[in-house]
């Protein structure tokens, strides 16, 4: 399944995160893997107010289960971050609204 994950940490703690980030990048949990991540330096949450200071770090992965998900939070986690994942599902151009029909229940 692939997941959205917004990861958000002070700018202090910088270090600590990229260490974990490499780490993690470098020994995934079995059934992980992050497809693509991208750093910003801004809010990038129109109306969310964030702490001055904080970096925001958002990442498309595939996770085949809770527990990888939990493994690979958990290390951000211990480094000082804030991780929230939301599922999403691909969608290809041209073709939403047979997406769509297939979610009618």
């Amino acid at each position: 399944m692939k997941f959205l994950s917004f990861t958000t940490y002070n700018i202090d703690k910088l270090a600590d995160i990229a260490k974990a980030a490499d780490k993690l990048a470098a020994n995934p949990p079995e059934g992980y893997k992050i497809l693509a991540m991208y750093s910003c330096q801004a809010n990038p949450f129109p109306g969310v107010e964030l702490p001055p200071g904080t970096m925001v770090t958002a990442s498309i992965l595939e996770c085949e289960s809770a527990e990888a998900m939990a493994a690979a939070s958990l290390e951000m986690t211990l480094a000082g971050a804030t991780v929230n994942r939301i599922p999403v599902m691909e969608v290809s151009t041209g073709e939403a609204e047979g997406t769509v029909d297939r979610l009618k229940v």
